[in-house]
């Protein structure tokens, strides 16, 4: 058998998911800036600038050469829940 809710539940529901989902996207973004304070290394354009140029040959419409990368340490990485990486990318808006 199946349980209905009623309008007013679902709204209330719906309204107590996106606040989670809120909450989760903060502590992904508090996260993220911690990880980019104490990353190891950042390479932006020029640096590595044939893999840059290759990666853009492949996807011209993509920017590429706008993306920083950021090696972080390891433990940090886990320590916020991205296991199994050493880093990540951050498009810059200029």
């Amino acid at each position: 058998m199946h349980d209905f809710i009623d309008l007013s539940q679902y709204v209330d529901l719906r309204e107590k998911n996106n606040r989670e989902e809120q909450q989760i996207k903060q502590l992904h973004v508090k996260y993220v800036e911690r990880l980019q304070k104490s990353a190891i290394l950042e390479i932006r354009y020029p640096m590595l600038s044939e893999s840059y140029d290759y990666v853009n040959s492949l996807f011209p419409g993509a920017d590429v050469k706008s993306v920083t990368i950021f090696k972080s340490p390891v433990y940090l990485m886990e320590k916020y829940g991205f296991t199994g990486v050493e880093g990540f990318y951050s498009i810059n808006f200029a």
